[in-house]
């Protein structure tokens, strides 16, 4: 057994600060106040009259409350609704899947016109007691009294589970007196403001990107010292394309370089360090399925047409790569395209509503090469395509580079989070 260090003891819930206690969540929370079951509007609600909205479950997530995740409720279950999220408060998941149930949010501000639904509660500070609400949605959300509360939801592992009210109030935390929860609050708030503004800043940076994209991409604005009249062209004019390859499970995990469906879902240029997969091929099937640099993958199936047809273009060369037979390659017939350009181009906003209304839906979104081969591009001398390509890609870099701050305020935050919530560093 591992010394504990002066001034701290050893507990249920871990070792902690001799001035802190050890309490039930029920000592720490008031009455748990629930939603009803309403009717949310379906499909298109753009034209209804009232703004009385019903929480999603998905309004919780890591400790934060996102309080656009909600719905319009039906207008005849107006009368039913209750239970608005309010101020100093914290939402719990009663309900949900193995993976959610137990979720936490804390609510910083009132919301008279967003219910909360019944799967949810609820908590607010308990009469008598200072206690810090948004330290106690961290202390749920990032530690050890978090898995404590998701173990205490029953039901079958393959469907919802529920937490009991005397499960959730019989959960042991650790509890520093109130000015040490305020001031852990703070420094954990500080830091979640520092997220949520890049966060904001990333999602205004891709907006200002989407924008430019739709002007550069179909000509609508042109750059500095280029006039020259754009071409329509279609694509199969310009590309070959191939399904791709299909093996038993057995043959993969070794052997060459494999460009699976993630890969191409996740980014629209392909380097070799992003490609995990391998698979063992022999010589004929290198040859008819090889990936080479200005190949450009499409994915040909989907359980959404709006994720059917997704591009990404090889930007390097890769030594004996192929590609999955969940993929369609497209591999240039000639040097019209600049491979920088198609990493756009092929995502824009008009390209991709080609692919989607050409695609076929049964059970699953499908594509294939007689489909893509008929959509219609608008190309620039290869010259303007390049400089198209620039901007965009700096674009990109700047992106890039605030969600790299963002990793690192997260990572931070993380780290925080386990001294602060043990006591493991004293803020007072």
């Amino acid at each position: 057994m591992s010394k504990v260090r002066p001034g701290y003891r050893q507990t249920e819930v871990g070792i902690i600060p001799e001035d802190w206690e050890v309490e039930p969540v029920g000592a720490l929370i008031g009455l748990l106040d629930a939603g009803v079951s309403v009717r949310s509007v379906p499909g298109d609600f753009a034209a209804i009259a009232h703004d009385e909205m019903v929480l999603k479950t998905s309004c919780i997530s890591k400790g934060r409350f996102t309080p656009s995740e909600a719905k319009p409720i039906l207008p005849a279950d107006l009368p039913r609704a209750k239970t608005p999220a309010k101020r100093n408060t914290m939402l719990i998941s009663r309900m949900n899947t193995p993976n959610l149930v137990g979720e936490v949010g804390f609510v910083e501000g009132d919301y008279p016109k967003l219910f909360l639904p019944d799967r949810l509660w609820m908590a607010a500070p308990a009469a008598g007691r200072k206690v810090n609400m948004r330290w106690l949605t961290a202390l749920l959300a990032h530690s050890s009294a978090g898995k404590a509360l998701r173990d205490t939801a029953t039901g079958t592992s393959g469907s919802m589970k529920n937490i009991s009210k005397p499960g959730l109030r019989g959960v042991l935390v650790p509890s520093p007196k109130p000015e040490e929860q305020h001031a852990i609050a703070e420094a954990l708030g500080n830091a979640d403001a520092l997220i949520e503004g890049l966060e904001t800043l990333i999602a205004k940076k891709r907006d200002i990107k989407q924008g430019a994209m739709q002007e550069l991409l179909t000509g609508h604005r042109r750059l500095v010292g280029f006039g020259s009249r754009w071409k329509p062209i279609r694509i199969g004019d310009i590309y070959a394309f191939k399904n791709g390859l299909n093996k038993s499970k057995t043959y993969f995990g070794q052997g060459t370089p494999i460009v699976n469906y993630m890969d191409v879902y996740r980014s629209s240029g392909l380097r070799r360090v992003a490609l995990a997969g391998l698979v063992t091929v022999n010589a004929d099937e290198m040859q008819s399925y090889s990936a080479q640099k200005g190949d450009v993958f499409f994915t040909r199936t989907s359980e959404t047409q709006d994720e059917i047809g997704i591009a990404s273009v090889l930007i390097e060369d890769i030594e004996s790569c192929v590609f999955s037979g969940f993929l369609l390659r497209a591999r240039p017939k000639s040097d019209l395209v600049d491979s920088n350009f198609a990493m756009y181009c092929f995502s824009s906003h008009d390209v991709r509503q080609q692919i989607i209304s050409r695609s076929s839906y049964t059970t699953r979104a499908l594509t294939n090469g007689r489909s893509l081969a008929l959509i219609e591009l608008r190309l620039p001398p290869t010259d303007e395509q390049r400089a198209i390509a620039a901007v965009l890609s700096d674009m990109d870099a700047g992106i890039a580079a605030l969600e790299d701050k963002l990793a690192k305020a997260r990572s931070v935050k993380r780290g925080m989070m386990q001294v602060l919530l043990t006591g493991e560093i004293r803020l007072i």
